[in-house]
């Protein structure tokens, strides 16, 4: 008996919990130019992530989130025109001097 409460008790920690409308997430996968630092960036780290929201027609909130190994690196969120967001979704939210320094620390880290 013991053994179904801690498995209804795994079952309820592992549930997602409900997104609101302000944390909405899209998962998509999105290509960047090949250029330096962001090609680099997106082949020596696990994962890269665009995390975004919408404020309106013209106008999108984001940050970067950058993994590797159990290293982290997540960014100032930043104001993007949506047209610059469409066309490069991580450059829009990831400026290049941040994306540099998000660099240096992933190469600080081997």
């Amino acid at each position: 008996m013991k053994s179904a409460y801690y498995v209804i008790l795994l079952l309820l920690l592992t549930l997602p919990a409900p997104l609101t409308s302000a944390q909405e997430v899209n998962e998509n996968t999105f290509l960047t130019d090949q250029d330096y630092p962001y090609q680099m960036l997106v082949r020596v780290t696990d994962k890269v992530e665009v995390h975004y929201t919408e404020n309106g027609s013209d106008s999108i909130n984001c940050s970067t989130r950058i993994l590797r190994g159990d290293k982290e690196i997540i960014t100032d969120a930043v104001e993007a025109h949506r047209a610059q967001f469409v066309k490069d979704a991580m450059r829009a939210c990831l400026p290049r001097n941040q994306a540099k320094l998000a660099l240096k620390q992933v190469f600080s880290t081997l």
